[in-house]
């Protein structure tokens, strides 16, 4: 356990602070095991920074694609988001998560709700 005088000291830059957050989500284990069947993230490893099993890209939590229809619903069903609209669903979902086709998957996400 962090005593009090410890936590004061303890300096966690933001990027930091949003990955362990992120990585204490119940969903990590269901992360990990699709990334390692993931074409994508294997051909680009170059972008991407793995850490404890979960990849990141420009300090974003890599998505497979077995995960974003769901984390999609999450954030525009949501009773506390209200069902957003295209552009503010992408921006809380941009904030912290990352995808190839990401603004396109949402808007087509967001449009068939509407219809």
């Amino acid at each position: 356990m962090i005593q009090p005088t410890q936590l004061a000291a303890k300096v966690i830059t933001q990027a930091q602070e949003k990955k362990e957050s992120l990585t204490d989500n119940a969903m990590t284990s269901i992360f990990k095991e699709a990334l390692l069947k993931n074409d994508w993230l294997q051909d680009n490893r170059n972008i991407c920074l793995l850490e404890d099993g979960l990849a990141w890209v420009e300090n974003r939590l890599y998505i497979p694609a077995s995960q974003k229809m769901d984390l999609m619903k999450r954030f525009h069903n949501s009773k506390i988001a209200g069902h957003f609209g295209f552009v503010n669903t992408m921006h809380l979902i941009k904030r912290q998560f990352w995808w190839p086709s990401l603004k396109k998957d949402i808007e087509n996400y967001v449009a068939r709700r509407r219809n």
